[in-house]
């Protein structure tokens, strides 16, 4: 697993509902980004999940219940479900808490 912290003063600024294998949303199935400024903390609650960092190369991550990995404002990725996985993504910035 990728060892990745949110940036010192990061806060929540929303979060995905929990997703299973058959909820997924097309556009996290295949490429796509956070905006500008925006991490992404992805959190595997049960089963498996497959992320792909989308650079040229890189080796899908397994994800297994309990993992989370930060993903970096405007790094392409997607994810892969397996079976009996729930999944969830929270938003954060620098400065901009929950509202």
């Amino acid at each position: 697993m990728i060892d990745r912290q949110l940036p010192p003063g990061a806060a929540r600024t929303g979060a995905s509902p929990e997703f299973v294998r058959d909820n997924v949303p097309d556009a996290l199935l295949a490429d796509h980004r956070t905006a500008a400024g925006v991490y992404g903390r992805v959190v595997v609650l049960e089963g498996e999940l497959q992320f792909v960092f989308a650079q040229d190369g890189a080796q899908p991550i397994l994800m297994k219940a309990g993992d989370e990995l930060i993903v970096m404002p405007e790094e392409a990725h997607r994810v892969v479900p397996g079976e009996g996985m729930r999944f969830f993504i929270e938003f954060h910035r620098v400065g901009e808490p929950d509202s």
